[in-house]
Formats: C-alpha cells, sequence, structure tokens
C-alpha cells in the first residue's frame, strides 16, 4: 500500500508511484486521483469499522452494528465498478445524514443540558472512549462524505462515453 498525496487547492490526487516515474499525461493524472481517492474510501472505512468496533465493545451494540454496516458499504463502494457505485451514493448519503446529525445531536447537548463532551484524564477511561467516540462521529461521516463525493465525481468522467463513439465511419459519417 502506498499512502496517497493529496492536495485539496489544487484538486488533485497523486500517489508517491506516479511521482517517481516522471510528468504523467491527463488520463494518467486522472486514474491515479480515483485510485487515490478509493483508497482513501477505504481508509475512512476502515477506521468507521474500528470507531463501531469499539462501539460494540462499549455496550452500543446497536450503533455499533449500524457502523460496521457502514463500513461494509463503504468497502463495496470503494470498488471501481458500475455496480459499486450505486452502494457509492448511497454510503455518501448516510455518511453525510450520520455526520450531521451527530453534529446536531452535539449542539443540542451544548445549547440546551450545557455539556460538552470533554476528554480529560481526571474521566474514567470509559467515559473518556464515549466522549471521544461522540465527537469523531460527525467528523468521520463528514469527512466520508467528501472523500465519497470526490470520488464519485472523479470517477464520472471515466464512464463517460465518448462522443461520436457509435461511429465506425469517422466524421464524414452521415450519423454524426
Amino acid at each position: 500500500f502506498i499512502p496517497p498525496l493529496m492536495d485539496f487547492a489544487n484538486s488533485t490526487c497523486v500517489t508517491f508511484q506516479t511521482l517517481r516515474r516522471g510528468a504523467p499525461n491527463q488520463l494518467s493524472l486522472l486514474h491515479a486521483r480515483v485510485y487515490c481517492l478509493a483508497d482513501g474510501v477505504v481508509l475512512v472505512a476502515v477506521i468507521q469499522g474500528g470507531m463501531s468496533f469499539i462501539r460494540i465493545l462499549s455496550g452500543d451494540w446497536f450503533g455499533g452494528v449500524y457502523g460496521l454496516s457502514m463500513a461494509s458499504l463503504g468497502f463495496a463502494g470503494s470498488k471501481l465498478t458500475p455496480v459499486s457505485q450505486g452502494w457509492l451514493r448511497m454510503w455518501i448519503f448516510l455518511n453525510f445524514l450520520n455526520g450531521a446529525s451527530s453534529g446536531l445531536e452535539i449542539m443540542n447537548n451544548v445549547l440546551a443540558l450545557y455539556s460538552f463532551p470533554v476528554i480529560s484524564a481526571q474521566l474514567p477511561a470509559a467515559v473518556n472512549v464515549a466522549h471521544s467516540l461522540q465527537l469523531a462521529t460527525p467528523a468521520m461521516g463528514l469527512a466520508a462524505t467528501a472523500m465519497g463525493w470526490q470520488l464519485m465525481k472523479s470517477v464520472e468522467p471515466m464512464t463517460r462515453p465518448m462522443p461520436n463513439s457509435h461511429c465506425q465511419e469517422g466524421p464524414n459519417c452521415a450519423q454524426c
């Protein structure tokens, strides 16, 4: 596994292998970006699965199983096949809902109950784990949404048919 090198300002994503080969052409940069983003989606899905497993161990069975199913949906959506694009869209949508609702839950707790999840050495470890999961869930959900959206936008030009690709006679064809 070669870690991705991401530059969101220029909207490029290349791997170290691509950089070592020299100046790539535009098509290879697009392919490198897609594979880099697919690796990023797998990484986010692994982190989601790990957080969900910790939820199960801490006693939140429903949240843990839901998170594990989300992680498996992310794995399925990271494959670059036409069938997986539907899974990727569903994963993006559910992660956005999960991240936004978790963020609103934290804001509700702060505004209505005056309690913010604090991580401190003076608190028991179980409370610190619960608070860290509560803070990490919206961040991971929205990061997964951003990563999946970038992947979906990058894969779309690769799957779009070329103009006049049906024509075998060239530019002088009567159908074109």
